[in-house]
This record gives structure tokens, C-alpha cells and sequence, in this order.
């Protein structure tokens, strides 16, 4: 059977212009559609589709949905919600939220089944798919697409499944450069899931409709290799080696994808000799390679720096000494590396920091980004529940997001974009 390519192809009452086309799709939105069917469909149906889903819904425009701020403090009306393209999304211990862009709320969704009523440790989003690792005794990993509601379940390699029995605390305090919580160092630490010093990646390729999960760690000198999950073949194999001087001691909730590689900070030294440093371990996918480079030289060596990424590159953010404000350098990789390769492309108003800090405890800050755009969230320091800021630092405008309830104080914050990818 062919399926129609072209808009005029479709019958009647499934084009978009035609009066009757939202009681087609209601009729038929409970049936299920085969895989191969959605790859298939013209673009124009598609998002007609995505329109429809309730992370999407079509109702009118609140004013606040439009309440973008000016950094120099004046008020302006601008059209910025179409650039909320890649969605928020928080998990906490069993539960999943996505903020609407249209009602602005976050839409909350009970992940108990999809987890097995077990507990998140490791998660990580890209190409409309969820990852996960659980406190399984084989540190399970479930891949989920949200939209879909369709789930797989992969065991992980030999060496990531035997768990570690818990130890006490005094073996678990390795100095950190900031207080964290205990499931944010799931992929530091083995005393709960046996990922001691690992990194998580999911790369997707939306064309081809698959996806690579990507599992290191560096807690052996001699058993330090990548292992790569494809999802058609449905295999791990092994796709690299990390040097015995690099550890991923801050790689647990710092890794983003960019341009089909993986990201991540790590603490390592370039040299045979000299103290660990902190440094940025890109992992490329094609090659199999690892490859470090170091950070701008600005970090304060306190506070803790993340990395995100914004209009397709790989932005340092930082707190640089003696400043009162964070600052955003991004990575020119055509350029053979040094520290000049870190450009500054701009940094958030005192006042914004300030107000954060004042509503946030920025011990507990998470940030995350995509596009035009970077989210922050932390723990809300009177009462109970997490602060959301957006920023488009080029453009100079921000947004204040609705605050969350009580179990997300446990959170791990990731970008989110509607797709309907197999999982």
C-alpha cells in the first residue's frame, strides 16, 4: 500500500482547510497507528496532529503566557512563546513534568508503571525520547516516548548491571564544589546503582527513526570502555576507551547532545603529570573518539559551572570571581583549542541573578537549554516546591514559569521536544 506524499493526495475530510478534519482526528485517536504508518504521513498532517495533543492544546492565549520582561527593566510585549520550540521537562522521584506553553502550567504525568514502580537515578532527553536508568537491581533502563506512551526496557552492559551494596556515607563524602543530592550523584557514585564516576547520552536521529544510548564510566583503570546501545539492531557494543586521566566526577547531571555528540564535564588534567582540573570531554559518536578540552579560565574553581546548549553550540555557564552575576561563553570549535576559544556572548542582569537567588537556593540550581533559550530551576527557599526562570540571554528577555509542587524538590531538568519517535 502507498501512502499519500502530498496534501491533495488525502481524502477530503483528512485535509487540514477541511471544516470536518478535528472530528476525524478525534474519531480516530484511539487507534493505534503502526510505526512505519507516522513515518509515512505527509509533514502538514503531522503537525496538524502535534497541534492537537494535549501538550500543544490550541486555547486561547493567557496574557501571562505573553508577560516577557525586558532585562533593562522595562515591560514589552513580544511573541517569544514560538520560541518555546523544546519544552521544559522535570522528573522527580515518580513523576514527569512538561510545561504548556499555551496555558502555562506544567502538566504532570505519573510515571510509576512506565518506571516500574521503582525510582529514577539517570535521565536524559533528546529527539522526543526519554531515557532513564532505575534503582533496579540491574540498573534498568527504559526508554519512553511520551507522546506515544510506548516504552522499551534494555538491559544494560555486563559491567553496569551487578549493584553495589550500599555504604555508609563516610565513603560516600567525596569533597564536591557544591552540596548535591544524593540521585544527582546516581552516575558518581556506586553506592546505590553501581555507575560509580559514568555518563548517560541519547543521541537520535530523527530521519532515520533511531537512536544510540551511550553508557561510560571511569570507575576502573582497566575497565573503561564505551558502550553504545543501537536501537535497531537492539545490541551494546563497545565504541571506545576513556584515558585512565579523565573522570566523569562532574559528569553526572552536566551532559547535553549537541550536533550529534555527547557533552560532559569531567575532571581530568592534559598533561602526564599535574592536579586535576576540570575540563569538557566531548564524545563523538561516528568515531568512536573522546576528545578534552579545557574550560574557560574564568571559573572560580567554586561554584559549580554547567553546560547547555544554545542556538546549536555548547555554552559554558559560570560565575566568574569577583562577579555578582553568571556568565555564558560559547565554544568555537573551528578554531585549534586554547581558552581564547571561549567566546563571551553575554551574561544575566545582577538583578535577575539577584532575584533568583533571593526566590532559589542556587546550591540546588539546575539549567538546562535549547534553541534560543535556557531554562533555571532550583529549590524555593520559604515554603516548599521549585522556582522556573526562562532567559533568552542574546535578546535580553526573561519569564518567570509557574513554581512546582513538593515531589519535584528531587528533580533532574532536561529540554523536551513533542516527537513521534519509535522507541
Amino acid at each position: 500500500m502507498r501512502f499519500p506524499l502530498f496534501i491533495s493526495e488525502l481524502p477530503a475530510c483528512m485535509r487540514p482547510e477541511h471544516r470536518l478534519f478535528p472530528s476525524y482526528i478525534r474519531r480516530q485517536v484511539t487507534v493505534p497507528m503502526d510505526e512505519e504508518v507516522w513515518r509515512n504521513l505527509p509533514v502538514p498532517l503531522i503537525e496538524s496532529l502535534f497541534n492537537r495533543l494535549p501538550l500543544c492544546e490550541r486555547v486561547p492565549l493567557r496574557p501571562v503566557c505573553r508577560s516577557w520582561c525586558r532585562a533593562d527593566g522595562t515591560d514589552g510585549k513580544f511573541g517569544g512563546d514560538a520560541d518555546l520550540q523544546a519544552l521544559p521537562v522535570m522528573v522527580g522521584d515518580s513523576s514527569l513534568s512538561i510545561y504548556n506553553v499555551r496555558r502555562n502550567v506544567w502538566k504532570q504525568k505519573s510515571m510509576h508503571d512506565v518506571y516500574l514502580h521503582d525510582v529514577v537515578s539517570a535521565f536524559e532527553s533528546s529527539g522526543g525520547l526519554i531515557v532513564a536508568i532505575t534503582m533496579h537491581s540491574t540498573n534498568l533502563l527504559v526508554v519512553h516516548n511520551p507522546i506515544s506512551n510506548k516504552c522499551r526496557y534494555i538491559l544494560p552492559p555486563e559491567s553496569f548491571m551487578v549493584l553495589v551494596q550500599p555504604q555508609t556515607m563516610s565513603s560516600l563524602s567525596i569533597e564536591s564544589p557544591r552540596g548535591r543530592y544524593l540521585h544527582d550523584m546516581v552516575l558518581n557514585y556506586d553506592g546505590l546503582t553501581g555507575l560509580y564516576r559514568g555518563v548517560l547520552g541519547l543521541i537520535c536521529d530523527e530521519v532515520q527513526c533511531k537512536y544510540n544510548i551511550i553508557l561510560a564510566s571511569t570507575d576502573s583503570k582497566s575497565d573503561r570502555v564505551t558502550h553504545v546501545y543501537d536501537s535497531v539492531t537492539g545490541t551494546w557494543s563497545e565504541a571506545g576507551h576513556v584515558p585512565t586521566r579523565v573522570s566523569f566526577w562532574y559528569g553526572g547531571d552536566n551532559r547535553i547532545v549537541c550536533n550529534g555528540s555527547l557533552y560532559c564535564l569531567a575532571m581530568g588534567r592534559f598533561g602526564q603529570e599535574g592536579e586535576g582540573e576540570c575540563i569538557l570531554a566531548k564524545y563523538v559518536l561516528s568515531s568512536g573518539e573522546w576528545i578534552f578540552y579545557p574550560v574557560p579560565d574564568v571559573w572560580d574553581g567554586v561554584t559549580y559551572p554547567f553546560i547547555v546548549e544554545h542556538k546549536k553550540k555548547v555554552v559554558f555557564v559560570t560565575q566568574s570571581p569577583g562577579s555578582e552575576t553568571l556568565h555564558f561563553y560559547d565554544l568555537n570549535e573551528d578554531e585549534s583549542f586554547s581558552d581564547h576559544s571561549w567566546n563571551l556572548v553575554a551574561q544575566m542582569p545582577k538583578s535577575l541573578w539577584s532575584d533568583f537567588k533571593a526566590k532559589a537556593d542556587p546550591t540546588f540550581t539546575r539549567c538546562a537549554g535549547q534553541k534560543d533559550l535556557i531554562y533555571f530551576t532550583g529549590r524555593k527557599r520559604k515554603g516548599s516546591g521549585v522556582v522556573a526562570l526562562v532567559i533568552d540571554p542574546i535578546r535580553g528577555l526573561f519569564k518567570w514559569l509557574p513554581h512546582l509542587a513538593d515531589d519535584h524538590l528531587v528533580f533532574q531538568l532536561r529540554v523536551y521536544k513533542p516527537s513521534l519517535m519509535p522507541v
